[in-house]
C-alpha cells in the first residue's frame, strides 16, 4: 500500500480561524498598536508581543503551535513519500498541508486559499517557506498580500498543485500516484527528498552532497537490484526482503 496518504481536512482551518479571531478581540489586539510601533529585529518583535505569549494563547484557543510546527515537519521532513489531495477548498492551513506533500493533486472545482491577513494572522503550517518554493517569491507576495483565492486549474498552472484531475478524482488519483511512490528505491528516494528541502543551496555544496549521497547509493542494495533488473529487463522490486 501507500507508505503516506494525507487529505487535509477542511475545517481545520474554521477552528483555528475562529479560535484566533475570538482571542484578538478578547485581548484587544484588533487595534492600531501593531501598525503604529515600529519593530527593528525579533527581539523587539517579541517584546511587543508581551505578555500575548504562545503559551497564554494556546491557553486562550486550545491551539498549540509546537502541535502545528511538528505536524509540518513531519509532514515535510518524512522520508516516505507524501501525497495529497484536494477536493473542494483548501484555505489556510489546509492550503499549508497541502502544499506539504511531494504531490499534491487537485480536482476540477477545487481552490487553494491564504485569507490570513483578512483576519489578522501571518501565514502558518511553513507557508512561507512552501509557498516561494511552489510559486516563485514574487507570485508568493502577491497571493499572501492579496489574500488570494486560487481556483484548481490556475492553481496547477502555478504550481501550487502538481496534477489536475476532474472533480471527485482527487483522492483516488493520489491513492495511484502514492502506489507509484511506493515502489521507489527508499534509500535514494529519502536522500533526494533530503537535499531538496535544503534548497536552495550554492552548486558546490549541492555537487559535494549529491557525492556522498551518490557513494551511499551504489553501496546499497538498492542499486544492485536496480542494476540487475535493468540489465535483466524487468521492473525493479526495492522493496522485496
Amino acid at each position: 500500500r501507500a507508505d503516506v496518504f494525507l487529505r487535509p481536512n477542511p475545517g481545520t482551518d474554521l477552528v483555528w480561524l475562529s479560535a484566533m479571531a475570538r482571542y484578538i478581540l478578547d485581548e484587544g489586539l484588533a487595534d492600531q498598536r501593531f501598525l503604529d510601533e515600529r519593530v527593528d529585529g525579533l527581539d523587539d518583535y517579541r517584546a511587543s508581543l508581551e505578555p500575548f505569549t504562545l503559551e497564554h494563547a494556546a491557553e486562550r484557543t486550545g491551539i498549540d503551535a509546537d502541535t502545528i510546527a511538528s505536524t509540518a515537519r513531519m509532514i515535510a521532513e518524512a522520508e516516505k513519500p507524501v501525497v495529497t489531495a484536494i477536493e473542494g477548498f483548501a484555505v489556510g492551513a489546509g492550503a499549508g498541508l497541502a502544499m506539504l506533500g511531494d504531490t499534491a493533486v487537485i480536482a476540477e472545482g477545487g481552490t487553494i486559499g491564504f485569507p490570513f491577513f483578512k483576519v489578522g494572522l501571518i501565514p502558518d503550517y511553513g507557508i512561507l517557506h512552501t509557498l516561494p518554493r511552489r510559486a516563485g517569491g514574487a507570485r508568493a507576495r502577491q497571493l499572501l498580500m492579496y489574500a488570494k483565492m486560487v481556483k484548481a486549474s490556475e492553481a496547477a498552472e502555478l504550481g501550487l498543485a502538481d496534477e489536475l484531475v476532474p472533480e471527485g478524482k482527487a483522492e483516488e488519483i493520489a491513492i495511484q500516484r502514492a502506489l507509484t511512490l511506493a515502489q521507489m528505491p527508499p534509500f535514494a528516494f529519502a536522500i533526494a527528498k533530503q537535499q531538496l528541502g535544503l534548497w536552495p543551496v550554492k552548486l558546490e555544496e549541492a555537487l559535494e552532497m549529491e557525492a556522498l549521497a551518490q557513494a551511499g547509493c551504489f553501496g546499497a542494495d538498492e542499486f544492485q537490484e536496480g542494476f540487475s533488473a535493468f540489465m535483466e529487463k524487468r521492473p525493479p522490486n526495492f522493496r522485496k526482503g
